[in-house]
């Protein structure tokens, strides 16, 4: 049974303020997007009589780090405190650390931000980097300089007050975009490094050879095999800057799937700070890839426990996952990408498994 420690620490120096005992949790983390968690503290326990809870769970100005057994698996912002008096409880709910600069706008403390073929990685990291040089604004992550080769153009306009988080990982599904997130870690030293990282075309392990493989029955221990229409599409509509008339447009449309017998199921997707017409072109291209027909999304319930066990994976990895089930008729091998997991530690000697969700692989 593994080992969770619950750390409690300022989120903009980074310094460990208490360790607190939580039950009742949940922690999920998503690529390119805010992975959320929950956890309560019960205030009768005596464990907790001499602990200053009120100081060290603030919402807003609070991280969490979540250990298990030696290593940092989650790091997340503390968003809400629920009390609740009958139960003597106090609810604990938040998201992951990159949801901190969805709270930190692209705006006027800079002007607008115009950046001319230069490369995403660069034009990601630098938003970044500006929203940690406010006063007040540093909480501490590492920022990287890699690069992808890639080379774009982007305006911010400082009065339409972007969110950093939502431009970064608007930018990031564009065709041939790429990856990010932002960990933690521990140094030498035990201290916490808060780290974001950037991966071209995508983070993780690559889909040729990958070692990581669930199998059911098996390792994987129930599955939800969804297929949806209703988010699928054969023909996809980009809309970038402008008004009505002048608004700018780009379509990709699947002719294999029409010439298939599909019927036109159009969807579309806003970009207002797009003002250049290949870059909404390859916004409309990448949606229409990332909703096929049918959406495939399934969630896949894995062991934690035994090979892969939780931790020797990543998100962005490619994973195989071999199910035999009447569903299928023989056995089914499938390539997926891990796009996010949810782990809710279990609190006896139960069984620990991992949900995760997938997507198709990179390129797929």
């Amino acid at each position: 049974m593994a080992t969770y420690t619950y750390l409690f620490a300022d989120l903009r120096s980074g310094v460990v303020i208490n360790e607190l005992a939580l039950y009742g949790t949940s922690f999920a983390r998503e690529l390119n997007k805010f992975g959320d968690w929950t956890g309560t503290i019960g205030l009768d326990n005596e464990t907790m009589r001499n602990k200053d809870i009120k100081d060290c769970t603030i919402p807003g100005r609070t991280a969490i780090y979540v250990d298990r057994d030696g290593v940092i698996v989650y790091a997340g912002v503390v968003w809400t405190r629920t009390y609740a008096s009958q139960g003597k409880t106090i609810q604990l709910t938040g998201q992951d650390l990159s949801s901190y600069f969805n709270k930190r706008f692209i705006s006027g403390r800079f002007a607008t931000r115009d950046f001319i073929q230069t490369d995403q990685l660069a034009i990601a990291q630098s938003l970044l980097n500006q929203a940690q040089a406010a006063v007040g604004g540093d909480i501490g992550v590492i920022v990287p300089s890699n690069t992808s080769g890639r080379l774009r153009d982007r305006s911010y306009p400082g009065n339409e007050l972007k969110p950093v988080a939502e431009a970064i990982s608007q930018a990031a599904d564009n065709i041939d975009g790429y990856d990010w997130e932002i960990d933690a870690s521990y140094n030498t030293d035990m201290s916490i490094i808060k780290s974001a990282r950037f991966g071209y075309p995508y983070l993780g392990r690559a889909p040729q050879g990958t070692d990581l493989v669930w199998d059911y029955p098996g390792s994987i221990t129930e599955y939800w095999w969804s297929e949806s229409a209703s988010d699928g599409a054969s023909s996809m509509w980009a809309v970038g800057a402008g008004d009505g008339d002048t608004a700018l447009m780009g379509v990709a449309d699947n002719n294999t799937l029409l010439s298939n017998g599909y019927p036109i199921l159009e969807s579309q997707n806003s970009y207002s700070d797009v003002s250049i017409q290949d870059t909404i072109d390859g916004h409309a291209q990448e949606d229409l890839r990332n909703a096929p027909m049918p959406v495939l999304s399934p969630t896949i319930h894995v062991r934690a426990d035994i090979e892969p066990v939780f931790g020797s994976y990543d998100l962005g990895d490619h994973a195989k996952f071999v199910i035999v089930d009447p569903w299928f008729e023989e056995q089914f091998t499938v390539t997926r990408r891990i796009m996010g997991w949810r782990l809710t530690p279990s609190s006896s000697s139960e069984m620990e498994t991992v949900d995760l969700t997938t997507a198709v692989p990179y390129g797929g």
